[in-house]
């Protein structure tokens, strides 16, 4: 199979034109929108506006389209937060040099009213479509630590390593209104000194290894991968039946 392409006395050109698009639309999330964006006002694709009729995600996150009014007469640096795909603004290079939590999008020189310079930094080392070390090192999981016995998982929990240090029962649920989605998958720790952590599924189905159950006692780990928005498996450690 090969990518659309004109042929010789092409009919209806706008087919495999379109059809090209469409092979390309996930590639065009955070991409400069060319509607929005006016000035010193740069605007992004989201998800949405990719296309209406098909649901892409970034990192297994919804992005929103949005517009930011960029500083006049600078650098500023795009990045997107790798945790809740926020894009961010700056002028300062801190968020773009941090990988583990930043993904890089976009290098945008302006003069007093226009965007001058733009370096696209979504594809490749650091990037939106790349890895955030040296070519082929995956990104290492964030560490949240909960010394809380009730912990409400959240989308943006997604990809985290939960580490629960609270002793005494605790609970870690995942309700099906916070619309997780497949390929969000969560990681989580039992590291306090006593007492049993339940993981809790509200209107989601949570099936749990072989010959374990819900819960994780003292030292053990498991991770919750979502398989659809009302169902995820669980891997790991887990109390046995």
């Amino acid at each position: 199979m090969n990518f659309p392409e004109f042929e010789a006395n092409q009919s209806d050109a706008q087919i495999p034109v379109n059809e090209g698009f469409d092979i390309l639309k996930a590639l065009a999330v955070y991409g400069r929108d060319p509607v929005s964006s006016t000035g010193l006002v740069w605007g992004w694709l989201g998800t949405a506006a990719v296309s209406p009729d098909v649901t892409y995600a970034w990192s297994g996150l919804t992005v929103t389209e949005g517009t930011a009014t960029l500083a006049a007469s600078s650098v500023t640096y795009m990045t997107v937060a790798r945790a809740t795909g926020v894009p961010n603004f700056s002028t300062s290079i801190t968020n773009w040099n941090n990988l583990t939590d930043y993904a890089r999008v976009f290098q945008l020189t302006t003069n007093a009213t226009d965007v001058t310079g733009v370096v696209d930094a979504r594809v490749g080392n650091g990037g939106i479509f790349g890895s955030s070390g040296p070519i082929g090192q995956a990104t290492p999981a964030a560490l949240v630590t909960d010394a809380t016995t009730a912990r409400a998982m959240d989308p943006t929990d997604a990809s985290t390593y939960v580490r629960f240090t609270a002793t005494g029962a605790k609970t870690a649920t995942f309700d099906v209104a916070d619309s997780f989605i497949n390929p969000q998958e969560f990681h989580i720790a039992n590291r306090a000194t006593s007492g049993d952590l339940t993981l809790v599924g509200t209107g989601i189905t949570l099936n749990p290894p072989k010959s374990g159950s819900l819960v994780l006692e003292p030292g053990d780990t498991a991770t919750i991968k979502f398989i659809s928005s009302s169902v995820a498996d669980v891997l790991g450690a887990t109390k046995p039946l």
